[in-house]
């Protein structure tokens, strides 16, 4: 039986810069650049003009309750939006108020001169879309785990076609709230939303301001096809990394060292290479520190489309 409340993380073992299975030896896992994740709509918010998104109620509405600005009744949206978003009287901002001045053009933007508000309005959102991707991408590692280390999709996908192995986390070791941030994936259809309304601009709920770092909901957000990977993500910044290094293509690899006591279990995959077993069980039983650590190993089940664990005695 494997241990409860643990979550996994696969790997596979083929060789490369940073070997797959040093962590028994030093505990280092690598925390990934959201563009080198592989779902193509990270950091891909979608751009609304002169429209709220639901994020951007929500988010409207805890300021009102916070601010017990609606005692008596419950407000609808219009007064959410009167009160809370609409930078000023509706109406106000459009072309005919500014006669003379459009079309535009605002070199420091782009050689084109821009038609409508509108245009510019959406022209900014989009540049913005792109400094936001580039400052997360710049500043946050991420690690993916899975609840289900069943999974048989997780295990061709991650675990390298179940020749590679799953290791246990205790997510309730402080590690986790003190280094970085740990959420579940929301599955929803539709992605998180960079709305422009009067030159405000909003991702995700909040207003963006130069100060402050964009919030990491787009990190946190994939389309319900992906569901079945259960996923979870321990975003850190990448300034925290404990071993940063460049791979041998010139991409900058980032590892995070995880403390040897949230590490609980490893699971060898199916397919794992017999010699590959026998050298990680080696390594656990010469690491003091990892001796701890519980070993299963995969087996393909014999009727169902499922795998069965069965526990190593590695000490």
């Amino acid at each position: 039986m494997l241990p409860e409340n643990l979550h996994w993380k696969l790997l596979g073992l083929a060789d490369g810069r940073v070997p797959r299975s040093r962590f028994i030896s030093d505990q280092m896992f690598r925390i990934t650049q959201p563009d080198c994740l592989n779902d193509p709509f990270e950091m891909q918010p979608r751009i609304l003009l002169e429209e709220y998104s639901p994020e951007d109620r929500e988010e409207a509405r805890k300021q009102a309750q916070e601010a017990n600005f609606f005692s008596d009744s419950e407000p609808n949206d219009e007064d959410i939006e009167r009160f809370f978003l609409a930078p000023f009287p509706k109406g106000r901002y459009d072309e005919a108020r500014f006669p003379g001045l459009w079309p535009a053009k605002i070199p420091e933007l782009r050689p084109e001169s821009f038609q409508t508000i509108s245009e510019l309005d959406e022209f900014k959102a989009r540049m913005i879309r792109e400094d936001i991707q580039e400052l997360l991408n710049n500043t946050f590692g991420v690690l993916s785990l899975t609840k289900d280390p069943s999974n048989l999709l997780m295990w061709s996908h991650y675990g390298a076609e179940h020749r590679g192995i799953a290791v246990g986390l205790d997510c309730a070791h402080h590690f986790f709230s003190d280094a970085g941030v740990l959420k579940d994936i929301d599955y929803l259809p539709k992605r998180v939303a960079i709305s422009s309304n009067g030159g405000i601009i909003r991702i995700a709920g909040k207003q963006l301001k130069k100060e402050t770092l964009p919030p990491i909901q787009t990190l946190l957000r994939k389309h319900p096809d992906w569901d079945y990977e259960e996923e979870l993500r321990f975003v850190v910044p990448l300034a925290a990394a404990d071993e940063p290094l460049r791979d041998d293509q010139g991409q900058m690899i980032y590892l995070k060292k995880i403390p040897h006591a949230a590490i609980k279990a490893i699971i060898l995959g199916a397919r794992v290479d017999e010699q590959q077993r026998l050298d990680i069980i080696a390594k656990l039983r010469k690491e003091i520190n990892m001796r701890h650590v519980r070993v299963f190993q995969a087996k393909l089940s014999d009727a169902e489309f499922a795998l069965e664990f069965f526990e190593i005695n590695v000490v």
